[in-house]
């Protein structure tokens, strides 16, 4: 006898299941590489083009996004 178990996961939009995937998946306030471990999740994540908008919330394009611009003032001197 030979059991075989299907997991089917219904993800939102914009989401598809895998796996194996990061345990810490990009969002708008960090885009760049995050310190993270190096293990599986299974569930839920971002399709490709795709991050979350904060932590814990929805998928959107990357590119909606909105950009975080620090300043850095300076003065030269003669």
């Amino acid at each position: 006898l030979i059991l075989v178990s299907s997991i089917s996961a219904k993800c939102a939009l914009n989401e598809e299941f895998r796996e194996c995937g990061t345990a810490c998946p990009a969002n708008c306030d960090q885009m760049g590489p995050i310190p993270c471990t190096r293990q599986c999740v299974r569930g839920c994540f971002c399709k490709k083009g795709y991050v979350l908008n904060r932590k814990g919330g929805v998928c959107v394009r990357d590119t909606e996004c909105k950009r975080k611009w620090i300043i850095f003032g300076f003065c030269l001197f003669d």
